[in-house]
């Protein structure tokens, strides 16, 4: 009997332990809980190309997020390139898996008088390191030709994999100085 009400006993300890961790977390207040999410905008480089991006995050629901990443990037041996564009999924409490397509022309693999580009494919992981600063693994991307579907079709050529570290713009404190 007295095992019985030991485990009972030891039972409520931990549901009341759990409460508290449920009430702690809830009086974190909404904008610090939405800042810790990967939702924004960040600035940051490719160490091992050298290349500078600026990157949003949006919400999607699910765990998902819309990313767009812009940068000051040569493109050589293509002459254009669109921005990079794809989807952020959270597979960790501060990781998230990604993939992301862009165009590149004129086409190197298809007849570059057509006029159409090239689809280049990476995927990879991003880990924050807190709310304002991550760490972004590339793995070895894929060249597409025209016509060809990302992530489906066999590439035609691939890319080489990069790390990428990014920071947070705090936008906060613009907006409460235009409310104050």
């Amino acid at each position: 009997m007295k095992t019985v009400s030991r485990i009972f006993l030891m039972a409520v300890v931990m549901a009341m332990a759990c409460e508290a961790a449920v009430f702690a977390q809830d009086a974190v207040p909404e904008p610090a809980r939405q800042r810790c999410a990967p939702t924004g905008t960040w600035i940051g480089q490719n160490e091992t190309l050298g290349l500078e991006y600026m990157v949003t995050v949006e919400p999607m629901g699910g765990g998902q997020y819309s990313i767009v990443a812009e940068g000051i990037d040569d493109t050589p041996p293509w002459e254009v390139s669109t921005p990079w564009r794809g989807v952020l999924r959270k597979i960790g409490p501060r990781t998230f898996s990604f993939a992301q397509i862009k165009f590149m022309g004129p086409s190197l693999y298809t007849d570059p008088g057509e006029g159409v580009p090239d689809i280049i494919g990476i995927w990879g992981e991003m880990t924050m390191f807190d709310c304002d600063h991550a760490e972004v693994v590339i793995e070895p991307g894929a060249v597409y030709a025209w016509g060809q579907i990302p992530f489906e079709d066999e590439p035609v050529a691939t890319t080489l994999p990069a790390i990428e570290y990014f920071t947070r713009i705090p936008f906060d404190n613009v907006f409460q100085s235009q409310s104050e």
